[in-house]
């Protein structure tokens, strides 16, 4: 009988991979600098959805950021109980180091493996985890033995499926009649890729994101033209017809909507709907969920979780005579100023509003495929009150053909009222899949709601689409 995955070979591979993967990931930066907001942590391993056989060790490779001598401990949860703790975790007093603790696996079923830093005073990291499943040996026995219907072993080693890629590259498949007989034929072969997926060996395909390196060099980043509304156009006029040259989308079939002109995202067809939800930038590419009746406004869905209208006449539209007709409520009336005696007396919300100073930092912008964008978040407080402390903002590029993002968290500082600050430090994040096809980064600030501001509106920032090179991929 045939070894399905000798084990010497197997220890052998994974040595290789946690060797690769500390060479990103242990490299630390030796200089302390002065250190403000709570410890920042990166976990590069295990990778989320990883399935591991129980007894078998679950190695995490974690990347402690934003530390110094304060930092106290280092907490290893699993399913929310702490399982080790890693005291005097950094005592040569590295502004960033790493740590390489184990789990044995234990207890058959999903489970969630987090890592939180702590500081001196108490302050803590935003919690970082990934979620495993832990099988028996009975689960793995029959694995072996018979092959399943969505992962056919090829002659390569690798796995023949249908199906799509979708966040942490996790592949989901459909059986279709095309591929039965391959079924029948490879039944009691075992896919190469689904025993590493058993054994929480991260495919072959979806290399872990290295982590630590930084490049330097100025972005160069087109200037987007100022952002503009169009006065509706009667309901004769049609939309702009797309040019010949216009530049092919990720999913052609799917309504979409580019930019091409810097434009307003209202929460309702008209200019009458205030505040402005947001601003995109010529060029950018939207997919469109709706029109109102006359089609001079498009509804499109501008970041993960927003949407918003934008005026026909600043949009090249392709694909979209199938969308819905939508009938939005009309803009609330103007409110009829108040006397000024009463006026004077009425407090406002909150005096507080952090909100965008310009473009946001990425260098290199674009990147190419493995190589580390340095973040640099332009904020500014627009209030009269200072911001206060203990928020963040989550920077994530997104591949919008399959859904895949590459994230990370950015503690906000305590920025003085009516003040503009650059927040820069060992912030970056690195994109190793979907080369040579559209991405494009968002920005959004304050996710734990922590400030309570005058406008929430405008805490959400999303850059031109980019094509990622293909680099050392």
């Amino acid at each position: 009988m045939t070894r399905i995955f000798p084990p010497l070979r197997l220890g052998l591979w994974m040595a290789a991979l946690f060797v690769s993967l500390g060479c990103s990931l242990i490299t630390a930066n030796p200089r302390v600098a002065t250190i403000s907001g709570v410890p920042i942590v990166q976990l590069a391993a295990p990778l989320e959805g990883a399935t591991y056989l129980e007894g078998v060790a679950v190695n995490l490779l974690a990347r402690i950021e934003n530390v110094g001598a304060d930092v106290a401990r280092v907490e290893i949860l699993v399913d929310n109980v702490i399982v080790q703790t890693l005291t005097d975790p950094n005592p040569e007093a590295l502004a960033t180091f790493s740590i390489s603790p184990t789990w044995d696996a234990s207890g058959v079923g999903a489970h969630t493996i987090g890592v939180t830093a702590f500081r001196a005073d108490g302050s803590a990291s935003l919690p970082v985890s990934r979620n495993i499943v832990v099988i028996g040996a009975d689960a793995l026995n029959l694995a072996v033995n018979v092959a399943p219907a969505d992962a056919i072993a090829s002659g390569d080693g690798t796995t023949t499926t249908d199906g799509t890629t979708t966040t942490d590259t996790t592949t989901t498949t459909d059986a279709s009649p095309t591929n039965t007989s391959a079924r029948n034929t490879s039944a009691t072969r075992l896919g190469g890729s689904f025993l590493r997926g058993l054994l929480g060996i991260p495919a072959e395909s979806s290399p872990t994101s290295p982590v630590g390196s930084t490049t330097t060099g100025e972005p160069t980043v087109e200037a987007p033209l100022p952002p503009a509304d169009a006065g509706a156009p009667s309901a004769t006029d049609a939309p702009p017809a797309p040019p010949a040259s216009a530049p092919p989308t990720s999913t052609p079939n799917l309504p979409t909507a580019v930019v091409v002109q810097g434009a307003n995202v209202r929460s309702g067809p008209s200019t009458a709907y205030e505040p402005v939800l947001a601003t995109v930038q010529q060029g950018q590419s939207f997919t469109v969920l709706a029109a109102n009746a006359d089609r001079t406004w498009y509804k499109v869905q501008y970041s993960q979780f927003s949407n918003g209208w934008i005026a026909a006449a600043l949009l090249e539209l392709r694909n979209v005579e199938g969308v819905p007709i939508e009938n939005v409520a009309p803009p609330p009336p103007t409110a009829t100023p108040l006397p000024t005696a009463i006026a004077a007396t009425a407090a406002p919300t909150s005096n507080r509003n952090i909100t965008f100073n310009g473009p946001q930092g990425f260098d290199p912008f674009p990147p190419s495929c493995r190589q580390t964008m340095r973040i640099t978040l332009k904020l500014q407080n627009n209030g009269t009150e200072a911001l206060g402390s203990g928020s963040a903002a989550i920077v994530r590029d997104v591949h919008p053909g399959s859904g895949t993002r590459t994230e990370t968290t950015i503690p906000i500082p305590d920025i003085a009222p009516g003040t503009a600050v650059d927040v820069t430090g060992d912030f970056f994040i690195t994109v190793d899949t979907n080369f040579d096809s559209v991405h494009r980064i968002e920005v959004i600030l304050d996710i734990n709601s922590q400030i309570t501001e005058s406008n929430e509106g405008d805490n959400s920032y999303t850059s031109a689409d980019y094509t990622l090179a293909k680099g050392s991929c």
